[in-house]
């Protein structure tokens, strides 16, 4: 897996380089197909003011990946109203699939029998969909979280997410990176209480995951998704120890993407931006891992899609200021708002996911 992470995430070995939101911005436009369509045109909503960063900042953003997952609406296993609409109808988020670089996607969604995506809708709908625009596949895992507190068999759950990764290949999708969501952050909660869950036995079940990972799924890099510096607790030293347990396996840990909301940095309280930066350095220079900043709001989740959409397009420019420069920035909402996905041409006063994505690409280049 060592070659893997040296290579761009977003250029596929032995084929020619897709086109990026780096290329079509530079020509001022969105990539649709074989047109370019003028980029003011293609989303038709309004970026938002630029902040006053230097040309270091700006070149440090535009040089960073852009992922995007689909909010689950609060609820484990959810999805948007209109998510297969969005997959029935591409053209309403054409400059969106254009604009990122890696569709990030919930295990918890895909294998919610309610949800009806079954493998039909996979196929003919959503994985081509993707695979027209060149854009490959995160899942958004589980599976390594408090494997021995659960009652189903760890091998199990493992397999159902490993097995959903192969089954989205064969489909024809390039699943090329799996997420280990909180899984050395998130509590254990039983009967309503927090109960311990080791920090050792947490790391023991990320390498558990990877070693399987590795056997049927060689290609694919492993991060995860980690609260513990927004939370003010220690990470330097967990971080070292996974990445240490992970090397004695001949193992590594890709990415680490860190969950913190738009208010947290912010206000101050537990983190600041300059604490997110510390992160950032420690986890490049440190842990040799890629960085990602999660970019998403609670405040404004609960409240509005403008609100969950001003303060996400306003989070790049926050980071900036303290030189923060990740190498990929992560948009993502698991709160009531942003309400609807498309369409992403949406006029003045509505703020569907995809707009805002289009925005925040807007704003990586400003």
């Amino acid at each position: 897996m060592t070659e893997l992470r040296d290579r761009d995430p977003r250029v596929e070995p032995g084929s020619a380089r897709r086109l990026t939101r780096r290329d079509f911005l530079k020509v001022g436009g969105v990539t649709v197909g074989a047109s370019c369509v003028p980029f003011p045109l293609a989303c038709a909503g309004q970026w938002g003011a630029s902040s006053d960063v230097g040309s270091g900042d700006v070149t440090a953003r535009a040089n960073a990946g852009l992922w995007y997952e689909d909010n689950n609406m609060g609820t484990a296993g959810g999805m948007p109203p209109d998510f297969k609409e969005k997959f029935y109808r591409p053209d309403l988020w054409a400059g969106a699939r254009e604009a990122i670089d890696i569709y990030y996607v919930r295990a918890t969604t895909l294998l919610n029998p309610e949800n009806g995506l079954d493998d039909s809708f996979l196929e003919k709908n959503s994985v081509p969909v993707l695979e027209g625009s060149g854009v490959e596949i995160a899942l958004d895992a589980v599976g390594a979280n408090f494997l021995r507190a659960r009652p189903a068999p760890a091998d199990e759950r493992i397999e159902r997410e490993i097995s959903l990764v192969e089954k989205l290949g064969a489909m024809g999708g390039r699943v090329r990176y799996v997420a280990l969501q909180s899984v050395l952050s998130k509590p254990l909660r039983e009967e309503g209480r927090v109960v311990e869950y080791p920090m050792q036995q947490r790391i023991e079940d990320v390498v558990e995951y990877a070693k399987t990972a590795r056997e049927r799924l060689p290609d694919v890099q492993l991060g995860i998704i980690d609260a513990l510096p927004t939370k003010g607790l220690d990470y330097r030293d967990p971080y070292r120890r996974l990445a240490a347990a992970l090397s004695e396996e001949d193992l590594e840990l890709n990415f680490v993407h860190l969950d913190c909301p738009y208010e947290h940095p912010q206000e101050g309280a537990r983190i600041t931006w300059e604490g997110v930066k510390e992160v950032e350095s420690f986890v490049k220079g440190e842990v040799g891992a890629r960085f990602g900043c999660i970019c998403t709001s609670r405040t404004g989740g609960e409240a509005s899609d403008e609100a969950w959409n001003d303060n996400v397009l306003d989070a790049p420019r926050q980071y900036a200021s303290v030189d923060g420069s990740p190498d990929e920035y992560v948009v993502m909402s698991w709160f009531p708002h942003p309400g609807s996905t498309i369409p992403e041409a949406e006029g003045p006063g509505r703020f569907p996911d995809t707009k805002t994505v289009l925005s925040f690409a807007r704003e990586l280049e400003t």
